[in-house]
């Protein structure tokens, strides 16, 4: 939360990361770019394939990676994909996100505490 908001909501776009150091994981590399701008939903959906455009094959070929408009200038998406196990535990991980950082909040005020009476460590 932001001033009140959800940050993946305050811009026209936002990514997450879920590598394996972050507070939630997909146990390697994975993430989300999400956007509130209604007239990029199509092009969302072709970026998540690398943008494909399955519904225009090229002969001898499978489909058509096209550019896909970004806000100033066109941009080429590209997709690291997760496994299914990964997308699972993600989805486990998603489902109880406030009790992750409700943990690691209180470890960080824990060590805080022991941490502090020492001078030459700033918390």
């Amino acid at each position: 939360m932001y001033k009140g908001k959800k940050v993946g909501t305050i811009g026209d776009f936002a990514a997450f990361s879920f590598h394996e150091v972050k507070n939630i994981t997909s146990f390697g590399e994975g993430g989300i770019a999400t956007t509130n701008v209604p007239d990029f939903k199509d092009h969302m959906k072709r970026a998540r394939f690398v943008g494909m455009d399955f519904s225009h094959k090229i002969k001898d070929w499978l489909y058509d990676v096209s550019a896909i408009p970004g806000k100033e200038e066109l941009f080429v998406a590209v997709n690291y994909s997760t496994t299914e196990i990964q997308g699972l535990g993600l989805s486990l991980q998603i489902s109880r996100n406030e009790q992750i950082i409700a943990e690691r909040r209180a470890a960080a005020e824990y060590l805080n505490s022991k941490l502090s009476a020492n001078p030459a460590i700033i918390c």
